[in-house]
Protein backbone atom coordinates (compact mmCIF):
# COMPACT_ATOMS: atom_id res chain seq x y z
CA UNK A 1 0.00 0.00 0.00
CA UNK A 2 1.44 3.57 -1.15
CA UNK A 3 2.05 5.80 1.92
CA UNK A 4 0.18 8.40 -0.11
CA UNK A 5 -2.96 7.39 2.52
CA UNK A 6 -1.38 9.21 5.06
CA UNK A 7 -1.42 12.90 3.40
CA UNK A 8 -4.72 11.61 2.23
CA UNK A 9 -6.10 11.09 5.27
CA UNK A 10 -4.72 14.39 6.92
CA UNK A 11 -6.01 16.27 3.99
CA UNK A 12 -9.54 14.79 4.12
CA UNK A 13 -9.52 16.12 8.40
CA UNK A 14 -8.77 19.36 6.86
CA UNK A 15 -11.57 19.01 4.56
CA UNK A 16 -14.00 17.58 6.84
CA UNK A 17 -13.24 20.72 9.21
CA UNK A 18 -13.55 23.34 6.17
CA UNK A 19 -16.69 22.24 5.21
CA UNK A 20 -17.86 22.53 8.73
CA UNK A 21 -20.12 25.93 9.41
CA UNK A 22 -19.85 25.81 13.19
CA UNK A 23 -15.77 25.00 13.13
CA UNK A 24 -15.00 27.62 10.37
CA UNK A 25 -17.42 30.04 12.78
CA UNK A 26 -15.22 29.33 15.64
CA UNK A 27 -11.94 29.78 13.89
CA UNK A 28 -9.83 32.07 11.37
CA UNK A 29 -7.87 29.27 9.76
CA UNK A 30 -6.96 25.71 9.47
CA UNK A 31 -3.47 24.35 8.60
CA UNK A 32 -1.88 21.09 8.18
CA UNK A 33 1.72 22.95 8.53
CA UNK A 34 3.12 25.24 11.22
CA UNK A 35 1.91 29.40 10.57
CA UNK A 36 4.46 32.15 12.05
CA UNK A 37 1.69 35.07 11.74
CA UNK A 38 -1.59 33.19 11.79
CA UNK A 39 -4.53 35.00 13.42
CA UNK A 40 -5.81 33.24 16.46
CA UNK A 41 -8.05 31.13 17.34
CA UNK A 42 -6.80 28.79 14.87
CA UNK A 43 -6.71 25.03 14.15
CA UNK A 44 -3.40 22.81 13.17
CA UNK A 45 -3.55 18.58 12.01
CA UNK A 46 -0.59 17.10 12.90
CA UNK A 47 0.76 13.29 12.01
CA UNK A 48 2.86 12.17 14.66
CA UNK A 49 3.59 8.92 14.27
CA UNK A 50 2.36 5.83 11.77
CA UNK A 51 2.84 2.40 12.99
CA UNK A 52 2.25 -0.49 10.28
CA UNK A 53 0.61 -3.37 11.85
CA UNK A 54 -0.40 -5.25 8.76
CA UNK A 55 -1.55 -8.95 8.58
CA UNK A 56 -1.97 -11.55 5.80
CA UNK A 57 -3.18 -9.45 3.03
CA UNK A 58 -4.69 -6.55 4.24
CA UNK A 59 -2.72 -3.80 5.42
CA UNK A 60 -3.26 -2.14 8.64
CA UNK A 61 -1.24 1.11 10.08
CA UNK A 62 -1.97 3.08 13.49
CA UNK A 63 -1.88 6.69 13.01
CA UNK A 64 -0.53 9.00 15.73
CA UNK A 65 -2.03 12.44 15.50
CA UNK A 66 -3.38 15.58 16.88
CA UNK A 67 -5.40 18.58 16.57
CA UNK A 68 -4.01 21.44 17.99
CA UNK A 69 -6.26 24.66 18.54
CA UNK A 70 -4.74 28.09 19.55
CA UNK A 71 -5.95 31.06 20.91
CA UNK A 72 -5.45 34.37 22.51
CA UNK A 73 -8.37 34.05 25.13
CA UNK A 74 -8.18 34.27 28.85
CA UNK A 75 -11.06 31.94 29.20
CA UNK A 76 -11.04 28.43 28.07
CA UNK A 77 -14.74 28.45 27.02
CA UNK A 78 -14.34 29.27 23.10
CA UNK A 79 -11.55 27.04 23.11
CA UNK A 80 -14.16 23.97 25.00
CA UNK A 81 -16.37 25.08 22.30
CA UNK A 82 -14.45 24.43 19.58
CA UNK A 83 -13.03 21.26 20.98
CA UNK A 84 -16.79 19.99 21.23
CA UNK A 85 -17.65 20.45 17.56
CA UNK A 86 -14.17 18.66 16.40
CA UNK A 87 -15.30 15.82 18.69
CA UNK A 88 -19.17 15.69 17.36
CA UNK A 89 -17.58 15.39 13.42
CA UNK A 90 -14.93 13.40 13.65
CA UNK A 91 -16.41 10.24 13.29
CA UNK A 92 -14.58 7.15 11.39
CA UNK A 93 -17.76 7.25 9.29
CA UNK A 94 -16.49 10.57 7.90
CA UNK A 95 -13.69 9.31 6.35
CA UNK A 96 -15.18 6.67 3.70
CA UNK A 97 -14.97 6.50 0.21
CA UNK A 98 -11.23 7.86 0.43
CA UNK A 99 -9.33 4.22 -1.05
CA UNK A 100 -8.99 2.99 2.58
CA UNK A 101 -10.97 2.66 5.37
CA UNK A 102 -11.01 4.18 9.17
CA UNK A 103 -11.38 0.95 10.93
CA UNK A 104 -11.26 3.20 14.34
CA UNK A 105 -10.99 6.90 15.19
CA UNK A 106 -10.33 7.11 19.54
CA UNK A 107 -9.69 10.69 20.97
CA UNK A 108 -7.84 9.40 23.69
CA UNK A 109 -7.50 12.90 25.90
CA UNK A 110 -6.78 16.91 26.28
CA UNK A 111 -4.12 18.50 27.09
CA UNK A 112 -3.51 22.14 28.43
CA UNK A 113 -0.39 24.05 26.89
CA UNK A 114 0.19 27.86 28.59
CA UNK A 115 2.49 29.61 25.12
CA UNK A 116 5.79 31.27 26.32
CA UNK A 117 4.43 34.46 25.89
CA UNK A 118 1.61 33.85 28.75
CA UNK A 119 -0.70 35.48 26.24
CA UNK A 120 -1.14 32.03 23.96
CA UNK A 121 -2.75 28.67 25.10
CA UNK A 122 -2.92 25.67 23.52
CA UNK A 123 -5.47 22.97 23.66
CA UNK A 124 -3.95 19.52 22.15
CA UNK A 125 -7.01 16.89 21.20
CA UNK A 126 -4.55 13.90 21.19
CA UNK A 127 -6.02 11.15 18.55
CA UNK A 128 -4.91 7.59 17.45
CA UNK A 129 -6.71 5.77 14.04
CA UNK A 130 -6.97 2.17 12.35
CA UNK A 131 -6.70 2.98 8.72
CA UNK A 132 -7.27 -0.47 6.68
CA UNK A 133 -6.27 -0.97 2.62
CA UNK A 134 -5.33 -3.42 0.56
CA UNK A 135 -2.05 -5.01 0.37
CA UNK A 136 -0.40 -4.54 -3.20
CA UNK A 137 0.84 -6.95 -5.16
Amino acid sequence: MSLQFIYQFQARIYEIFSRSEQIRALVTGIYLLVQHDAKHPFILISILKVNDISKYEMAIYEIDFEISIFARDKSLESLLKIVGNIASILKPEAFDGQGYKALSLKHLGLEFVRGHDLLTTKIVMNYKALIQGALEE
